[in-house]
């Protein structure tokens, strides 16, 4: 919407769109699934039941190396499992991500007789649903002679002396993921913008779970996510999920409003020190804002009573709680989207200037608590803000069962459909 129509809307149709009446619809670009869902058919007078997931929401390659467990109802199984791995043994949702947070739980099944070089991990910006690993972004675990090695299929690794791989089984705090059979151990991944930072850590290892084990740079780009295996790795996945940092699913009745502030739609006009916060708290999240400087020269973003300045000499600076440990300049006329990330008592800084969002400055929060996020025009500034995504970085989280339901689930998928979104990611 262009600025002057956006002004017009809010100033002749305010009593059309009360404050904070502006609804989003939820966004069709988080899926997530414990593997817990059930079919139920009946034969007769014969109940059959077996693991179900819809295969027009997710794809699972390869059905010979990537398979569901046979169904017991005195046993839980409700795992994935990925058998002597190929090129082509990924799961993962037909959505394509830009910037996301990707949760998975492995249970390392075959420890004794894995070969070395055996890998899992996450591939993500891949171009179809079938890409190969190796020609998208991606981070693998490797296991090795010594232990778990880690190795990026493109991008630039921080840790890797040299190369693409890490021998992370050096680290005083490594992890090994094929030391104990049957062992389970939690991932995520955030990639915002250009860079994709790396949790992992044994399952009940909360404060493990808090470490940053990597980072990798020079990944923007968009396209799908997958769990995938290669060189014959044997492994079950315990849970999957992609939540989008670009879902702005609550509406800005959501946000408190203070001092100059106009509401219309999705939309927000905050001027001259007016602004937004969140009514929720977060201890880890992600706080993206889309937004236009229409006038003025300063914004900020806060965090409680913690803020990040944006002024119009390109600067970022933090407020005296937040000690910069990394800070570069923007182009402060460009700016189009602000992206705060909040990481236990880290906090990652990424600006859209014109080129995506990108890296700009990190700061180390003096005391680490739970925050409302929120952004403020400066004394002489004026605003356009759409409504702001905020999505928890929490390590793990909760998925909802979604067994089948006839109602909503269109199975099997057209042949016609699947081989095209197979073959040529449509």
């Amino acid at each position: 919407m262009k600025k002057t129509k956006l002004l017009a809307c809010l100033l002749a149709g305010v009593l059309a769109c009360p404050f904070g009446a502006g609804m989003v619809s939820a966004s069709a670009d988080t899926w997530a699934t414990n593997f817990k869902g059930i079919i139920t058919e009946k034969d007769n007078d014969f109940v059959y039941k077996n693991y179900y997931i819809n295969k027009n929401e997710w794809v699972i390659g390869d059905s010979n190396t990537v398979m569901f467990p046979n169904y017991n109802p005195e046993v839980e199984k409700d795992y994935l499992r990925f058998l002597s791995c190929n090129n082509r043994s990924i799961f993962g949702p037909r959505v394509r991500y830009e910037d996301f947070v990707c949760r998975f739980t492995v249970i390392m099944n075959d420890v004794e007789f894995a070969k070395a070089g055996a890998s899992l991990g996450l591939s993500f910006n891949r171009k179809t649903l079938y890409s190969y690993a190796n020609d998208c972004h991606g981070i693998l675990f490797m296991k090795s002679e010594a232990g778990t090695a880690v190795r990026v299929t493109q991008g630039e690794l921080d840790k890797a002396e040299s190369g693409t791989i890490w021998l992370q089984y050096e680290d005083e705090n490594a992890v090994d993921l094929w030391s104990k059979k049957g062992e389970k151990y939690d991932f995520m991944v955030v990639k915002s913008g250009d860079t994709a930072q790396i949790y992992y850590a044994k399952k009940g290892d909360t404060e493990g779970m808090k470490i940053l084990r990597a980072t990798i740079s020079n990944v923007s780009g968009e396209g799908f996510v997958a769990m995938c295996g290669i060189m014959g790795v044997n492994f079950q996945l315990d849970n999957f999920g992609v939540w989008s940092l670009n879902d702005s699913a609550a509406s800005l009745s959501e946000y408190t409003q203070n001092g100059a502030v106009g509401i219309c739609k999705d939309q927000a006009v905050v001027g001259h020190g007016g602004s937004l916060l969140s009514k929720n708290a977060y201890l880890d999240a992600s706080a993206s804002y889309e937004l236009q400087v229409t006038s003025g020269s300063s914004f900020a973003c806060t965090l409680g009573d913690e803020f990040v300045h944006f002024a119009a000499d390109g600067s970022i600076m933090g407020s005296k709680g937040l000690v910069c440990e990394k800070s570069g300049e923007v182009d402060f006329s460009a700016i189009s989207a602000v992206r705060l990330r909040k990481m236990g008592a880290k906090v990652y800084v990424d600006v859209d200037d014109g080129n995506g969002y990108e890296a700009r400055a990190v700061f180390a929060m003096t005391e680490n608590e739970e925050v409302k996020f929120g952004i403020k025009a400066g004394a002489d500034a004026t605003l356009i803000v759409n409504t702001p995504a905020i999505v928890s970085l929490a390590e793990t989280v909760e998925i909802a069962t979604k067994d089948y339901d006839p109602k909503v689930d269109l199975d099997p998928m057209r042949p016609k459909d699947f081989s095209f979104n197979e073959y040529y990611g449509g």
